[in-house]
Parts: structure tokens; C-alpha cells; sequence
């Protein structure tokens, strides 16, 4: 998984157009990281500005953690399923969903992973959020920057229920520098 997501953009008269380049194996987290990221960019770059929306590292990473937070941690909810049942259709084989997700199943406390490596690691400062060093989230602390980038985004969301403020904050990304 050492092959990095790429993210090109390029500007034309009439707006922006992202590509997604995404290598042949990745990570879930990942490719849903560079998702969000690019979706983000996109949104941002709406509104016309002087300059390309800047994207800090916890919006992105607080987002993702909250999207696996609300989704689920994978993409594709498993279930248990029964196989080798035959179809209607001579040859083929079929599958029955016969329970919850597994996700479903272990999930009274969806912060549970967050509150668990906060638990057990210090939380990082705004500050610290703020000023990522390059290489940060490939170090253990990097799981310490998504479980911490993913509470301040919970609580600001939560301060912000129609989500109108976070909305401005993005589309002022391409007027402002250093947000």
C-alpha cells in the first residue's frame, strides 16, 4: 500500500476538473481518505477566488473518520451469508444475507476505536492539528491525529447541526489564505 492516491486538479475558464487516481490495491481507509479529500476540493473550488481551496489535514481526516463512524468501517457492509444456494438460472450460485452486518452487530458504541486510542494516547492540541510535520500519519501517532481530527470535527458539526457555517468555511477557502 506504499503507492500513494493521486488527486490532479486542473483549472479551466469555466471551473475546475478533478482526477482520481487510485492504485490497483489500497487500503479502504485510504481510498475513502482520498475520497473525501477530493470531494472536499471539489466543494471548495465552487466558489471563484483568487487562488485553489487549501485543505487542512484534519478536515479531511476528522471527515473521513466521521463518515466511517456513521457508514461503518468498510465500504461494503460483510454479512454472514449462507452460499451455494441455487438460482432460478441453471449454474448459478447465489448468496442469502442471514443476519446483521457485522458492523451492526458491534456497534453499541460507534466512537468506540475513537474513544479507545484517546483513552489510551494524549489528544492532540488544535495547534498541533493545525501544523502536521510531513509523515505524520504514516507514524503510530498517526491514528492519534484521525481519532483526535475526528472528535474536534464530531463536536464542530454537532455546534453546527444545518452544517451552514462549515459550508462557508469551505467555499472561503478559495478567497482566504491560511484559512
Amino acid at each position: 500500500d506504499a503507492m500513494p492516491i493521486g488527486i490532479i486538479s486542473t483549472h479551466y475558464a469555466d471551473g475546475w476538473q478533478y482526477r482520481f487516481e487510485v492504485p490497483q490495491r489500497v487500503y479502504e481507509k485510504k481510498l475513502v481518505t482520498g475520497l473525501v479529500e477530493v470531494l472536499l476540493t471539489e466543494m471548495a473550488n465552487r466558489t471563484p477566488g483568487s487562488h485553489k481551496a487549501e485543505l487542512q489535514a484534519w478536515v479531511v481526516y476528522g471527515l473521513t473518520e466521521q463518515l466511517l463512524f456513521k457508514v461503518g468501517p468498510t465500504l461494503i457492509a460483510r454479512r454472514k451469508m449462507d452460499i451455494g444456494m441455487k438460482s432460478q438460472k441453471t449454474g448459478l450460485s447465489i448468496g442469502r444475507f442471514t443476519g446483521p452486518s457485522v458492523w451492526q452487530n458491534g456497534t453499541n458504541d460507534p466512537m468506540r476505536y475513537t474513544r479507545e486510542i484517546l483513552r489510551t494516547n494524549e489528544p492532540l492540541t488544535f495547534r498541533e492539528l493545525t501544523s502536521v510535520p510531513p509523515g505524520a500519519f504514516s507514524s503510530p501517532r498517526g491514528l492519534v491525529y484521525a481519532a483526535s481530527a475526528h472528535v474536534l470535527i464530531k463536536e464542530l458539526l454537532r455546534l453546527d447541526p444545518q452544517r451552514k457555517h462549515f459550508n462557508n468555511f469551505l467555499g472561503n477557502l478559495t478567497r482566504t489564505w491560511n484559512w
